[in-house]
Order: structure tokens, then C-alpha cells, then sequence
């Protein structure tokens, strides 16, 4: 199994009102704006996709918790290990460099 981070959760707001600064007319007044209609980019969309799809495999899932029950899963040490090394790599080289 992989870890992936790929996906951050975006937070909102409950409320469907934004307060919106106008400064092109010259006036610091706050006016509300409805924002109850979002409109997606088109890597939004994907990613809003991404999100909503399951990536369980549920009849090996449903196979190996018989093996647990019946005392047959073997678990492989090593393969776990180079497993959690690997993906640990992965992620340290996505990480932005400081300097």
C-alpha cells in the first residue's frame, strides 16, 4: 500500500455570504456577496472526482480478513518494510527543497 498526499482537503465555510472589499471605486465599504454558485476549474473537477472514488478493493479485503480469521495471513516483514521506506522516499523527494 502507498501513501498518497496528492489531495489536500480544501476547508469552507458554512455560510453562502462573503464580504467583499471594493476598492476600485475608491470606498472602503463591505458589500455581501452570494456565493452559493461555484463554478469549478476543470483540475478542480478532477480532482473533486478523485475524491469520490473509492480505490477499495473490497473482495480482497473480504479475502484476507478470512485468512485473518482462519489464522492463514502471513505477514512478510521485509516486503512491508522496503514498502514503507520506498513510499517515505517518495514523499521526502516531493517535498520542496530549503535552502
Amino acid at each position: 500500500m502507498k501513501i498518497d498526499n496528492t489531495l489536500a482537503s480544501i476547508g469552507a465555510s458554512n455560510s453562502n455570504d462573503m464580504k467583499v472589499r471594493h476598492p476600485s471605486n475608491g470606498s472602503n465599504k463591505v458589500s455581501t456577496a452570494d456565493t452559493s454558485k461555484i463554478e469549478l476549474s476543470r483540475h478542480g473537477q478532477i480532482e473533486s472526482a478523485l475524491a469520490n472514488t473509492s480505490e477499495v478493493n473490497t473482495a480482497k479485503v473480504n479475502e484476507i480478513k478470512q485468512a485473518i480469521t482462519d489464522g492463514q495471513f502471513k505477514v512478510n516483514p521485509e516486503k512491508v518494510a522496503d514498502a514503507l521506506i520506498d513510499s517515505v522516499k517518495q514523499m521526502l523527494q516531493a517535498q520542496p527543497q530549503k535552502a
